[in-house]
């Protein structure tokens, strides 16, 4: 039998606080992401926002993150997500040093979505990342929607999203350095950051080696309970110089919804 091309990744559901959200609809407020059920009604962006919109995440602790997985709204649906990553150090006693709004962010690469014309509006695109990286922040960016009758407001929505990873031993995560005394002839006193030395400027490849949060994106399909799969080329070439997640071959599911009609923005009853 060959191997899956596609293989589950080690771990379980990530549970995370969403600490920063730049829009939403008072009807369908960033909350509904963190209430995984069937009922849940999802988030959207407020009517007519800015784009793009700015969700960001904070994991209970620092994780190693391997996949995630967005399940877009049928008709509110974003042409791209963006997504980035931080792992702040720890100060000596384990406490994270930086939080979400000082961090440094990493960009792992996008993903586009698909305008879901050809399901008539009756389905939701269920698209599923795989990382893997270290991390205790992701910032996730949606870009502006894809236009059609439904969507007059120009939204975008999100039913539901899953981070799949495993929670990271604290004691193995980078720290703060602390600062050391280094007495030479003439300059007494002089406190430096342990590790720091005369080869090893800021900015030197020693340096950007060391302070390395992870590895590149490796890539990204679309799944479903009851796949219905049609293979593309995805758009552009590979570019060393950054990591899109839509690199190659994938597959394009969705994930079937009640078959209601659908009401047009503005039309009579």
């Amino acid at each position: 039998m060959p191997p899956n091309p596609n293989p589950l990744p080690a771990g379980s559901q990530l549970s995370y606080k969403v600490v920063k959200c730049t829009s939403e609809d008072a009807q369908y407020p960033v909350s509904e992401l963190l209430a995984a059920s069937p009922n849940t009604r999802g988030w959207q962006t407020a009517p007519h926002c800015e784009y793009p919109a700015e969700v960001g995440l904070e994991f209970d602790s620092p994780v190693h993150l391997r996949q995630v997985k967005f399940l877009s709204h049928q008709t509110k649906i974003a042409t791209k997500i963006e997504l980035f990553t931080s792992l702040p150090l720890l100060s000596e006693d384990g406490e994270v040093e930086t939080h979400y709004a000082a961090c440094s962010f990493k960009r792992l690469g996008y993903l586009s979505l698909d305008s879901n014309e050809r399901s008539q509006f009756q389905a939701r695109e269920l698209k599923t990342v795989d990382v893997d990286i270290r991390a205790q922040y992701l910032k996730i960016l949606f870009h502006k929607c894809h236009m059609n009758r439904f969507n007059a407001s120009n939204q975008v929505g999100l039913i539901a999203l899953y981070c799949v990873g495993d929670v990271l031993d604290p004691s193995s995560l980078p720290r703060e350095p602390s600062l050391v005394a280094m007495p030479a002839v003439g300059t007494p006193g002089v406190a430096v950051a342990a590790g720091a030395g005369r080869h090893s400027p800021a900015g030197s490849r020693e340096d950007r080696q060391g302070r390395s949060n992870g590895v590149p994106l490796v890539s990204a399909r679309r799944d479903s309970e009851r796949p219905q799969t049609i293979s593309r080329q995805l758009e552009g070439p590979a570019d060393p110089k950054v990591h899109p997640f839509e690199q190659g071959q994938a597959a394009l599911s969705v994930v079937p919804i009640a078959p209601a009609p659908l009401a047009v923005a503005g039309a009579g009853a």
